[in-house]
């Protein structure tokens, strides 16, 4: 079951770890963990995807709140009610997936996505499924998102792979006084060079992008000409390669300091 969690924890912010796909995460060794902000243009209409992990420093959500706030929408990625977010009434600990993402905050001392974002916001727009809509989707496909998650894990025990983050790591830096530290190094590399690359996984992400791009091309014809799209750090690669098939092109990428991975001075 704890197997189970870790991986659950890295599917929701991982990197789709073939070579010929973008990369937007990226460790800068005992520094940091950071997430990528890429500019797209089309005549004079610029969309901007923010990628996203889902836990992170207090100042990484707050830099991306400032940030959201200069774009005329924002689409964002949500799979349940968007009002939930928006009016702050979401129930910690009601699903495993929330639930793992609380106790990797306690244990790497960061903070939970849905707890600082200001969903509030005015320019904010649900772009993503809900949890009804997103089940009957992959039902008519014949896919479970729960349901390959335990096959990856049942995949990676028979082939002898453990997570970095076993309990015997644990116990053995418990006290040592850079124990968080080591813990986030150790869970960035993971992130970075885990491998969950699979068909389902492609689709969840493919027809979720589709999703978001269906809401900003009803804004483009609205009118509007700022938009921005944050979703996870994984959807990136495929949005980028539809918004290019629709005859955009990257004209800027920046970073964003997400996880702090140098040792803390006494």
């Amino acid at each position: 079951m704890k197997k189970l969690i870790i991986y659950i924890l890295i599917f929701t912010f991982v990197v789709a770890a073939e070579e010929e796909k973008r990369k937007t995460i990226r460790i800068q060794p005992k520094i940091s963990m950071d997430t990528e902000v890429i500019e797209l243009k089309k005549d004079d209409i610029i969309v901007t995807l923010y990628g996203a992990v889902h836990v992170g420093e207090a100042k990484y959500f707050k830099k991306l709140n400032e940030s959201f706030k200069q774009h005329d929408v924002l689409l964002f990625e949500l799979v349940g009610n968007p009002e939930l977010v928006r009016k702050k009434t979401t129930k910690k600990g009601t699903s495993l997936i929330s639930a793992s993402q609380e106790k990797i905050c306690d244990l790497l001392e960061l903070k939970y996505q849905l707890d600082l974002i200001d969903y509030s916001a005015e320019n904010f727009i649900h772009a993503d499924f809900t949890d009804a809509e997103l089940k009957a989707v992959l039902k008519q496909r014949g896919e479970s998102l729960m349901g390959n998650l335990v096959d990856m894990t049942l995949t990676d025990m028979m082939s002898g792979r453990e997570s970095v983050l076993n309990e015997w790591l644990l116990m053995a830096t418990a006290l040592n006084p850079n124990r968080v530290t080591i813990w986030r190094r150790l869970m960035a590399k993971e992130m970075i060079e885990g491998n969950m690359d699979t068909p389902t996984q492609n689709t969840i992400i493919h027809i979720r992008n589709e999703k978001a791009l269906n809401v900003m091309k009803h804004q483009i014809n609205k009118g509007i000409k700022d938009i921005a799209i944050f979703y996870g750090a994984a959807h990136l690669p495929d949005m980028v390669e539809q918004l290019e098939k629709m005859g955009f092109d990257v004209t800027k990428s920046e970073w964003i300091e997400a996880w702090i991975l140098k040792v803390k001075k006494k």
